[in-house]
């Protein structure tokens, strides 16, 4: 996030406004695609896992092979898109005068990083499986920080062009599949090996049938989480989605953040599962979604309260009065995180068809009731698009997790409503916190800003421990920093 926050404003300044406009035009591609090929290895993921702590390697050797194979398939059917939109990409977007050669290289470089980068994908699953995020967020670090300096020598020391963009995406991504492939040998169980003659149709068959679906639910998130913009250029025109969508970019920094403690607790609910610790598995759901709900509510509350001056001095003061915009856009993040928990316990068990059937039609009547309502009011469309989009995002993110958790483990709706009754009371709690405080705080810039939330933070953070939480919870959350 740091070197995003500084990056983007050094492309912009070094290569000027339209050259620097063909760089998303080039990521468009790598979207689209990564949504398919990453059901897939999500899919792998979880076949990889239960074999391995089933120390069944020569499974974990199939399911290994099996994927790369269907890997280098998707590669030699994406390869003739990739190269038709290379040679047409004047023809395909609209390219500035006197760049096209350059935006030709750009696709060039940034579809060899797309290719390079599943390898290093399905590599480094196997750290996943033994629960090494730390070497795999070790990956992601060094794959931001050398494609920034890359580019930096690039541009200091030979020219600069959009086209080194992509050469740099290039090069970063050599260098973590070789480090991917030293980590893979380093630190897989002895009997996995990577053979293609270990290659199993009923695997394969297996994997996509789990992908199908989980690609189904991935369509519905886009059309729960990405459509409020499209319906606010309708109904509102094109400077209200502009303006959304710089408040969306700001929700889109904090998602990962509350994603980041829930994100620890997938290795070990596979890991569970794989031994048949049942008693585990509920627990970590019912705990750890609590305590990740909580934590990101915490977030998520504290930044509501500060919105107008958050936006007043990250964008421009006429942001300042569209803060409801923002507490709404932040109102379902908090049970977005504390869903993910939930989400790990039902793809363990691959029982994937009912939430990407219900994603999907909750998506729909989410867009249809937004058509509904805005057509039949004529005053405060806004407000109706965000809170509808809001209502229905708890639903599927948090809602319907808890509902396929409960078909698995009856017993769990009444804890999961529960813990739905403390992410508020903390989110709630947090945001009067911050609006109080705020009332009595005179902020001129970021770094008084940062003060303040932090301040605000720590102290929702110690009502949450010694009041809301009891004595095992508190443990728990000591032990996320332990």
């Amino acid at each position: 996030m740091v070197i995003a926050f500084v990056y983007t404003p050094y492309l912009v300044n070094k290569l000027g406004v339209a050259a620097y406009g063909i760089l998303p035009l080039a990521l468009i591609i790598n979207q689209y695609i990564s949504v398919a090929t990453g059901t897939l290895t999500s899919a792998y993921t979880r076949f990889y896992s239960v074999a391995i702590q089933k120390h069944d390697y020569q499974e974990a050797t199939k399911v290994l092979s099996t994927s790369v194979t269907a890997i280098v398939a998707i590669v030699i059917c994406i390869v003739p898109i990739f190269v038709g939109i290379i040679l047409n990409v004047d023809s395909v977007f609209q390219i500035p005068n006197g760049l096209v050669i350059c935006a030709q290289y750009l696709f060039l470089f940034t579809a060899l990083s797309f290719i390079v980068s599943l390898l290093s994908s399905i590599l480094n699953v196997t750290l996943y499986a033994q629960n090494r995020l730390d070497l795999m967020n070790f990956l992601k670090v060094i794959r931001s920080v050398m494609n920034f300096f890359i580019i930096w020598v690039l541009f200091n020391f030979i020219n600069v062009n959009v086209a080194f963009v992509g050469v740099a995406g290039f090069l970063s991504e050599i260098i973590v599949v070789i480090i991917s492939l030293i980590l893979f040998y380093n630190t897989k169980p002895v009997g996995v090996e990577l053979n293609f003659r270990s290659f199993d149709k009923s695997i394969l068959v297996a994997i996509l049938a789990m992908s199908i679906w989980v690609l189904i639910q991935q369509l519905g998130d886009t059309l729960l989480y990405r459509t409020d913009n499209l319906l606010f250029n309708k109904f509102l025109g094109p400077e209200a989605s502009g303006r959304l969508g710089a408040i969306s970019t700001l929700g889109s920094y904090i998602m990962p953040i509350t994603q980041v403690i829930g994100s620890l607790f997938g290795p070990l609910i596979i890991i569970a599962y794989s031994k048949n610790n049942h008693e585990e598995v509920q627990y970590l759901a019912k705990m750890q979604s609590k305590i990740v709900g909580c934590l990101s509510a915490i977030l998520c509350g504290t930044i509501a309260g500060t919105g107008g001056v958050l936006l007043s001095l990250w964008i421009d003061p006429s942001f300042k009065e569209y803060n409801l915009w923002l507490i709404i856009k932040l109102l379902p993040l908090p049970f977005y995180a504390a869903g993910g928990i939930l989400a790990f316990v039902y793809r363990a068990w691959n029982k994937v068809k009912t939430p990407a059937i219900a994603t999907i039609i909750l998506g729909i009547i989410d867009v249809c009731l937004i058509v509904l309502f805005c057509k039949l009011s004529g005053t405060n469309q806004d407000e109706i698009i965000l809170i509808i989009s809001a209502i229905f995002s708890i639903l599927q993110s948090y809602i319907l997790n808890i509902y396929c958790v409960n078909k698995i483990y009856p017993g769990l709706w009444k804890n999961g409503m529960t813990s739905f009754c403390y992410i508020t009371i903390v989110g709630v709690t947090s945001f009067i916190i911050s609006k109080i405080i705020g009332e009595f705080w005179i902020v001129n810039n970021f770094g008084v800003l940062l003060i303040q939330l932090v301040i605000d933070a720590l102290i929702s953070l110690c009502i949450l421990l010694f009041i809301i939480f009891n004595k095992q919870e508190r443990k728990s959350v000591y032990s996320l920093i332990k």
